[in-house]
């Protein structure tokens, strides 16, 4: 479905807002196709089974961020390599042109991004089991469900929350250790698709994630690792400050700082209505 409405974006036709004026439509395409990029660049989530307790690894609910209302931050892109993003996804090179957006999260199934793309500006929001991409001659809304896919979430930036969890099915896999952190890592299966999967690594102490991969159905290989560093805290929250995402062949291929974080601050829910 998105990329049927890229392609119509690509022709200069919008979607439930009538056509473009032809002689500004080119201006326009591009940054709005980058924008648009951005709704498939990633994966998160929706609903959970969890496994039962082992002696080794804690079930999941041990390490929730349960503290978590809502969140602020901004995130800004501080370095891209193009050609490596483009072997995890061209999507998800486009998404790595928006240059600074603002996330707001509100348990447990709010989140919305602002950005820009070019000169064009863009809402992205999910509230339950929709989501809305909003931009100039441009409203689109879909029916997202459980799919996790199709949800962005506390996952990106490096927490895991209880409502963040619903479409997956959780596994336990082992304790094991991130650089100098002790962690937990878990097999979050898609529970509608039992061919697609991420492994997390938990931090055991503070409770954010250290590493997150997310596989391909072919030959089971990883499509991108994600690793969350320098963590700080806020209050009981540790919420990390750095993303690096490598593609499958360990190329560092984008880094992403989040800064300005609020958590906590009552976010009006006005702000996550489609």
């Amino acid at each position: 479905m998105i990329r049927v409405f890229a392609r119509r974006i690509a022709l200069g036709k919008g979607h439930g807002a009538g056509e473009a004026p032809r002689g500004k439509s080119r201006r326009w395409q591009q940054p709005l196709r980058i924008a648009i990029a951005v709704l498939v660049a990633t994966s998160a989530v929706y609903g959970v089974t969890r496994a039962a307790e082992t002696t080794e690894v804690p079930a999941i609910d041990r390490l929730l961020v349960t503290e978590l209302k809502d969140l602020k931050l901004t995130a800004v892109r501080k370095e891209v390599n193009l050609e490596e993003l483009r072997r995890i996804d061209p999507d998800y090179a486009n998404a790595y042109r928006v240059g600074r957006s603002t996330i707001m999260l509100k348990e447990p199934d709010k989140f919305r991004m602002d950005a820009r793309a070019g000169f064009i500006k863009f809402e992205y929001v999910i509230s339950g089991p929709r989501r809305v991409m909003r931009a100039p001659l441009i409203r689109q809304i879909d029916e997202i469900g459980v799919d996790p896919g199709k949800r962005q979430g506390p996952l990106e930036v490096g927490l895991v929350t209880p409502g963040c969890l619903r479409g997956y099915e959780v596994a336990q896999v082992a304790r094991t250790q991130v650089g100098d952190r002790p962690a937990y890592q878990y097999r979050l299966t898609y529970a509608h698709d039992h061919e697609r999967y991420e492994l997390v690594w938990i931090d055991a102490e503070r409770k954010h994630i250290l590493k997150r991969k997310l596989w391909t159905k072919f030959q089971g290989e990883y499509k991108l690792e994600l690793t969350f560093l320098k963590p700080k805290q806020f209050g009981d929250i540790w919420i990390p400050t750095r993303v690096e995402v490598r593609n499958a062949r360990g190329a560092l291929a984008g880094v992403t700082e989040q800064s300005d974080i609020t958590v906590n601050g009552g976010l009006d829910d006005k702000l996550f209505e489609l």
